[in-house]
């Protein structure tokens, strides 16, 4: 059986240094899945896909914000026809739903409940929908900046009341973020932007395609991710510096605050790392699948890691 170099690294650092994350997630599938066996379903039906994900978030962090607002702009296909339009969505206040075509001419009549106990979105068309139609599902919804380190956190540090924002989306919290496809086989392109202070730096998986003004706020626009899960998607949101350096084609980064590493301590990890890339290159025979990964160094936190292609959260 054939294994990407990414889903190796990624799955060997969980068997190897981190075995209570591993059983975690075990746990957290066993559950799901069983959960799935009663009468009330939390699986979604296949009678749509998402071809390509838009998002859009408008992040204001800080001690006197509690929420932020997001847009999700879905391509969505029909698999089988349909009335029914349903996604996972969980603690988000969906404000307005459209249906437009690639040639943005706004279609259907339509109403959407959600469905809380399952976590699901539903969107009901008074007409059918047809198999192999494609059709753009825009959702404009705000959600909650969580403390518990789910979804889209929050978190303050230091003595001058400074803030950080990130994501943890494994292994179904994207639902608290976008309202979308939150199963693993669903696997499409997915676009990010957000919509932030000028003075933080946004990272992702992919690198950033431009940054531009919006209002008051920078909006940075990154790079289409391949065909991906969902919850793979990361982003960080900080004013913490970074060395960097380019290994072997891969720009690798360390980002953490001034104060936790000096630069002779980020020179050290960097080093180090490059090690570890040269080992695994030689070991499985191919280069490293991405261009560039980046690591972040936080305190303060349960999980001892969240990896994400491109991205590498540690605590």
């Amino acid at each position: 059986m054939a294994i990407k170099a990414g889903a190796f690294l990624q799955f060997a650092s969980v068997i190897f240094f981190y075995p209570k994350m591993l059983l975690k997630s075990f746990l957290s599938i066993f559950l799901l899945s069983s959960f799935a066996v009663g009468q009330e379903t939390f699986r979604l039906p296949r009678d749509s896909v998402p071809l390509s994900y838009s998002l859009t978030l408008t992040l204001d962090i800080g001690e006197n914000f509690s929420n932020f607002n997001g847009r999700a702009e879905i391509l969505v296909r029909i698999t089988e026809a349909t009335n029914l339009l349903t996604l996972n969505s969980r603690q988000l206040d969906v404000t307005k739903i459209e249906l437009r075509d690639s040639n943005s001419n706004y279609l259907r009549d339509l109403i959407y409940f959600q469905e809380p106990s399952q976590e699901f979105l539903v969107v009901n068309f008074t007409s059918v929908l047809n198999e192999n139609d494609q059709f753009i599902l825009d959702i404009q919804y705000t959600g909650i900046l969580q403390s518990n380190f789910n979804g889209i956190f929050q978190k303050s540090y230091g003595s001058s009341g400074n803030w950080f924002a990130g994501s943890q989306f494994q292994l179904i919290n994207a639902r608290q973020a976008f309202p979308c496809y939150d199963e693993p086989d669903f696997r499409a392109p997915i676009q990010l932007s957000i919509l932030h202070e000028p003075k933080y730096q946004a990272l992702s998986n992919t690198r950033v395609s431009r940054t531009e003004p919006s209002g008051n706020y920078q909006r940075t626009v990154f790079e289409p991710s391949p065909p991906t899960p969902i919850y793979l998607i990361s982003f960080f949101l900080s004013e913490f510096i970074s060395t960097g350096l380019n290994n072997n084609q891969v720009v690798e980064r360390i980002f953490a605050r001034p104060e936790i590493f000096a630069d002779s301590e980020r020179n050290l990890i960097l080093r180090e790392t490059e090690s570890i890339f040269v080992a695994f290159r030689n070991y499985l025979q191919r280069n490293f699948p991405s261009d560039r990964i980046d690591h972040v160094a936080i305190d303060s936190f349960d999980p001892e890691f969240l990896s994400s292609p491109g991205e590498i959260k540690f605590f």
